[in-house]
């Protein structure tokens, strides 16, 4: 509940577009227009994927914000990484999407791969999840909080290189911080996981959004960062968790 509560908490103020590695549906048409539409021709390591463009042209691209370096004693777990990435992306049609203004293919950048074809997942999600790669500590990017908490789940479940490494070797992981107090205008736990509850039943849909918005006084910017501060506070409140599956299950049933 925790972690449904995280990214729902996310998607209110426009930081966060997948619920880990799973694309919200509402925003799958933006990748469709501000993504490249790519073949997957070959993989060639676990880090450089060949790809082929709409208008034939051959690039090689890499995978922003995660590290998939092995050492020596690791050769099992890259063969295991490349044999899984095949698996879901080689010789189908994914999307590529750049972090920032960056988008020439021929600068063979690294970028986020959302696949299949229906862009459903992302790639860079799903290897940090199943313990296959680490987040980069050299890039800064958009979802490098949500990948953080990706990493630190593999490293509590001690799954792929986590398996023998214990998570207190690694970096200082920067995961997403509680703020000292919740907001004034949203003091109240129940409130906030009610108003949490309503964004996540909208899915996206920018006309029921507006009226979550409207309703529960989320007219600006800066009231839903107040109510965003209060979310992240209350997320292990029990009054907040329990009221925030309460009011999911009632919309799951209208």
């Amino acid at each position: 509940m925790k972690r449904l509560s995280l990214v729902i908490i996310w998607l209110i103020i426009g930081q966060s577009v997948y619920t880990w590695n799973q694309v919200l549906p509402g925003y799958r048409q933006m990748v469709k227009k501000e993504g490249k539409l790519v073949r997957v021709l070959e993989v060639l390591d676990a880090k450089t994927i060949s790809v082929r463009d709409l208008r034939k042209k051959v690039y090689h691209i890499g995978l922003l914000g995660i590290n998939m370096d092995y050492s020596e004693s690791q050769s099992q777990l890259e063969e295991k990484s490349i044999k899984l990435i095949k698996k879901l992306i080689l010789g189908k049609n994914v999307y590529l999407l750049f972090d920032g203004k960056e988008k020439n293919l021929a600068e063979n950048p690294r970028v986020f791969l959302y696949y299949p074809y229906d862009i459903k997942y992302l790639l860079n999600a799903t290897l940090l999840e199943v313990g296959l790669a680490r987040c980069s500590e050299t890039e800064s990017h958009w979802l490098k909080d949500d990948f953080v908490e990706l990493e630190k789940a593999a490293q509590t479940k001690k799954i792929g290189i986590w398996e023998k490494e214990s998570p207190q070797t690694n970096r200082n992981a920067r995961g997403i911080e509680k703020p000292d107090k919740p907001a004034k205008s949203f003091s109240d736990p129940a409130l906030v996981a009610e108003i949490t509850a309503e964004i996540y039943g909208a899915k996206g849909d920018s006309g029921k959004l507006k009226g979550v918005y409207k309703r529960y006084g989320l007219d600006n910017q800066k009231l839903r960062e107040e109510f965003f501060i209060s979310a992240l506070y209350f997320a292990d409140d029990e009054t907040y968790r329990s009221k925030l599956k309460e009011r999911l299950k009632k919309i799951k049933k209208n």
